[in-house]
């Protein structure tokens, strides 16, 4: 028996995001947008239920059902950079996991303290850290440093989530 394939929805949470890669699609600010959804724990929920409602695999509603079939459904958080609103994302973890997704999240690492990362991973089915090089020179030329000149090095501890911002 051939395992159901995994629907994989994209949730691009926030706009904003820290680092200025000069070939990404995303040329938005770092500040975050208070129309975005994640900012409205009410609309939040509305969206994840809504989601889980329309995408679930028995919905024969969704147009989708009479192209292809799948089993469960993967909510992928991203962004721009999601953890830059980091206080909020176990929450919506918390929510999509209780609907029945299983939930990822896609994130440059810059705000990826251990404490934070011991509170997501068990409860994510994958982690996505995008890495473009370990070399430092290569990410400080490809702008892949936030406006103070930092960037994510293997060589130095992940800073506390006081000391992302």
């Amino acid at each position: 028996m051939q395992k159901p394939t995994t629907l994989v929805l994209n949730w691009h949470i926030t706009e904003a995001c820290n680092y200025r890669c000069h070939y990404c699609y995303a040329k938005w600010n770092e500040s975050a947008c208070r129309r975005e959804l994640i900012h409205n724990p009410e609309r939040t929920t509305a969206l994840l239920s809504e989601l889980h409602r329309f995408f679930h695999p028995e919905n024969g509603t969704n147009p989708l059902s009479t192209q292809m079939t799948w089993g469960p459904v993967r909510l992928n958080l991203a962004g721009g950079e999601p953890l830059l609103n980091a206080e909020k994302i176990p929450a919506i973890i918390g929510q999509a996991i209780g609907l029945g997704f299983e939930v990822s999240l896609i994130t440059n690492g810059s705000h990826l303290s251990e404490d934070l990362l011991c509170r997501l991973a068990p409860q994510l089915t994958l982690l996505g850290i995008s890495i473009d090089s370990a070399n430092s020179a290569t990410n400080h030329g490809i702008g892949r440093i936030d406006r103070r000149g930092r960037l994510l090095d293997r060589k130095r501890p992940a800073r506390p989530p006081s000391q992302t911002a």
